[in-house]
């Protein structure tokens, strides 16, 4: 009955050691899960203002060089007739 009782007890602390390091192991990673939303969160971030940032320049840009376009256009049809 005795030898019951130690493997029990053994069988008992083993199990809470071993239910230590599973928590323990559960507690890292959620630190590294919770850093990793962090930097995604972060990147979030930088990647709206790039957006915006693109949003505002991108059509402006596109007008310029439509009508830089043009007048080289103009200047290059004018050189060939002849008309300076």
């Amino acid at each position: 009955m005795m030898t019951v009782q130690i493997n029990s007890l053994d069988y008992v602390r083993n199990n809470v050691i071993a239910l230590n390091s599973v928590a323990s192991s559960s507690q890292k990673q959620a630190e590294e899960m919770r850093q990793y939303a962090e930097h995604a969160r972060q990147d979030t971030r930088h990647m709206r203002r790039l957006a915006f940032l693109t949003m505002c320049y991108l059509p402006s840009t596109t007008v310029a060089v439509c009508v830089l376009y043009k007048a080289i256009h103009e200047d290059l049809t004018n050189k060939r007739k002849g008309n300076f």
